[in-house]
This record gives structure tokens, C-alpha cells and sequence, in this order.
């Protein structure tokens, strides 16, 4: 009889039917990426909130440290805590005989007395010193030299309308320059090396903040009232600077709206008012024939207020309303009024010219220039004599 080997048998791979949906694979495969993303994000704000809640605990208990009385303080501070501390002592117990040791070497003694500590404010008062705004105003240019030459166009060419065939008549532009000359302006202050030592306040970054307005007061002043002579020659004093006389020595509504429309329009397009602070007032109380305010104040923080629309500039270095006085300028200033900056200001340090004095020298310097360019642009209204 034959013997035949045994056949193995074995499943085969299912095989794929209409019915299975890859789709609906992919979008669970995304399903469950969205769920565990969401669960790991959950987690990570939690245990970030955790630890924020902590930091910030840890950040109030420091503070809540630091401010109590007597902690946290420099050398200089308790020091003078103790002197208070032992000034209260005093005025407790008429007498030095309980005072700690600290409380002994702080004390000021004076027939077995106490004098009251000092309390030390850390400001030092100043007046104000008033800027006028010429920076603000007027276009910057940096200069290499000790003047610098700015062509201007004197005339223009004349169109005009022929017959035909007929010559035409030609013409040209003619041109010239202004010459802006460079002043410096300088100035020196001496101080003690003992203040510099001894003071509770950085001294030689206050000199420098004094110098350096100084320095800006006085470079305002001759944008405006410069007399050319040894220095720039000021806007005010300027031949070519235009003015309106107006026909009394008062603030008149009328005199302004002519002032204004005695601008070319590109330039009163704009135009910007400057005036003192006296003159300002006076305008303020302008009105038309139904009682309305001509002045507009600002709508915005950082917006000047408006007269006829256009904004109103304190200037400090314009006249009152007083005889002869310019109390008025208006005009496209950033065209009209050019500033030449040469070299910025700079601050020396100087330990030897004084030295014999114990003194240290600051030397602050500038070189800086300015000019009116453009005359058609800035128009001024000028008081009549008395």
C-alpha cells in the first residue's frame, strides 16, 4: 500500500473587501494623536502652573523679608537705622545706659545728649529751564567742516506761448548758496574731589546732565535771537526773515488769519504756530462772531493743540505782546529753518588743571550751526513801536 505525506493546511491572508474603509483608519489614527497631544498639554499647563505658583510664593516671601524694618539694607543703612534706633532709646529712657553697642557708635553726643539723625531726601530741586523747541521744528543735517554751503535756486526758467514757427525766447535757472558757518559752544565746571567722594549722589553724571542742559537752552536761545556776530545768526534777527506788522500792540484775530493765509499754500500745508506762553493765553480766548473758541485743544496725548487748524508750538524765545516784539511765527518750519550738527556734545574729564585746588575740571563742548534757508516759508507778526 503507498503511503502519501501528510498535506499541511494553513489560513490564509484575509483578503481585502469593498467593506474595509482606509479613510476611516487615517481619521481615527488622528483621533487618537488629537487626544493624546490634548492630554500631554493639559499636563504641561498644570505642572507649569504649579511651578509658577510656587516661584511667585517664594518671590512674595523674599520681598515680605526684605521689606521689614532693618533688613536688607546697605552698610549706610544701618548705620543710620541704628542712630535712629538709638535716638529712640534716648527719648524712651532719658539715658544711654540701656543703648546697645551699635546704638553707642551711632550715636552723636553732646553733653551726654542725643541730636536728632538726619533724614537725607535723594533729589536735588532745580528750577526749569524753558528749551526753545528749534529741534523740534527744523530739518537736521550733519556737517564735516567749519561751514557748509547749501545751493538754493535763485530763478527759474519762463514758459511762455509763441506763434507757430516763431522763435522762442530761451531762459535759465540761476543759482546760489547759502553759507551756514559752525559756532562751539563751550563751558567748564570745577568741582571738589572731596563732593565727588563724600556726596550721596553720582556728581560727575549730574554735571554732565547740567552742561548738557545748558548746552541745549543756550543753542535754542540763538536759533531764535542769535546775533551773526560770533555766532549763529538767529531766525528773528534774520534780514531775510519776513514779518506782518500788525496795528496795534494787542493779539487780534484778524492779523493772525492774515498771517496765515501770507504763507504759500505748499508751505501752509504744513505749517506749524509757535508762540510764547503770555502770547498763547491771549489766543486762547479768540472767538468768532457766534462766540466759539478759534483754539482747538488736543484730542491725543501726543498731539499739540490747533488754532485755524494748524498745531501751536510753545516757543519761550518769542516776545511778549510788547512794543517791537515778534510774538508770532508760523510757516512750514521744517523747510523754512536749517540745523547744522558738527560735532555732538561731548564732556572732558580734566583731573590736573585743578589738581593743585583738589578740584577736577569738566570741559563741555559743541559745534553746531544754523540758518533760515527758505524765507517764503516762515512769516512773523510783529508789535508796532509804542
Amino acid at each position: 500500500m503507498t503511503r502519501h505525506a501528510k498535506i499541511e493546511t494553513r489560513s490564509a491572508e484575509p483578503i481585502e473587501t469593498r467593506d474595509d474603509d482606509p479613510l476611516a483608519a487615517a481619521v481615527q489614527g488622528v483621533e487618537e494623536l488629537r487626544t493624546a497631544s490634548e492630554q500631554f498639554r493639559t499636563q504641561l499647563d498644570t505642572r507649569l502652573t504649579t511651578e509658577l505658583r510656587g516661584i511667585t510664593e517664594r518671590i512674595a516671601g523674599i520681598e515680605t523679608r526684605l521689606n521689614r524694618p532693618g533688613t536688607g539694607g546697605t552698610e549706610r543703612r544701618d548705620d543710620r537705622d541704628a542712630e535712629r534706633r538709638a535716638f529712640d532709646h534716648y527719648l524712651r529712657h532719658h539715658g544711654t545706659e540701656r543703648f546697645r553697642a551699635d546704638e553707642i557708635r551711632a550715636l552723636n553726643t553732646s553733653d551726654d545728649g542725643a541730636l536728632v539723625p538726619e533724614h537725607f531726601i535723594r533729589e536735588i530741586v532745580r528750577d526749569i529751564t524753558e528749551f526753545s523747541p528749534m529741534r523740534q521744528l527744523a530739518r537736521i543735517t550733519n556737517a564735516t567742516g567749519s561751514s557748509a554751503k547749501l545751493p538754493r535756486r535763485l530763478t527759474k526758467p519762463t514758459a511762455g506761448i509763441v506763434a507757430e514757427g516763431a522763435a522762442t525766447t530761451g531762459s535759465e535757472s540761476t543759482y546760489g548758496e547759502w553759507d551756514i558757518p559752525i559756532f562751539e559752544i563751550r563751558e567748564h565746571t570745577d568741582i571738589s574731589n572731596q563732593m565727588i567722594e563724600d556726596s550721596g549722589f553720582d556728581m560727575e553724571a549730574e554735571i554732565r546732565a547740567d552742561l548738557a542742559e545748558a548746552f541745549g537752552e543756550k543753542e535754542g536761545n540763538l536759533f531764535f535771537t542769535g546775533t551773526g556776530t560770533g555766532e549763529t545768526l538767529g531766525l528773528l534777527n534774520d534780514p531775510d526773515f519776513q514779518t506782518v506788522d500788525a496795528a496795534a500792540i494787542d493779539i487780534d484775530g484778524d492779523e493772525l488769519i492774515d498771517l496765515f493765509y501770507g504763507v504759500k499754500t505748499t508751505y501752509s500745508r504744513r505749517g506749524a504756530w509757535g508762540m510764547n506762553r503770555g502770547v498763547i493765553k491771549e489766543v486762547r480766548k479768540l472767538k468768532n462772531t457766534n462766540g466759539d473758541y478759534l483754539w482747538s485743544d488736543s484730542i491725543a496725548a501726543d498731539q499739540p493743540p490747533t488754532f485755524l487748524g494748524k498745531p501751536v508750538v510753545e516757543v519761550p524765545a518769542l516776545g511778549d505782546v510788547a512794543a517791537n516784539a515778534i510774538v508770532a511765527v508760523f510757516g512750514d518750519w521744517d523747510r523754512g529753518f536749517r540745523i547744522l550738527d558738527r560735532i555732538n556734545m561731548s564732556v572732558l574729564r580734566d583731573n590736573f588743571t585743578r589738581a593743585a585746588n583738589g578740584q577736577v575740571r569738566f570741559h563741555g563742548r559743541r559745534r553746531v550751526g544754523g540758518k533760515l534757508i527758505q524765507p517764503q516759508a516762515l512769516i512773523g507778526l510783529k508789535m508796532p513801536a509804542a
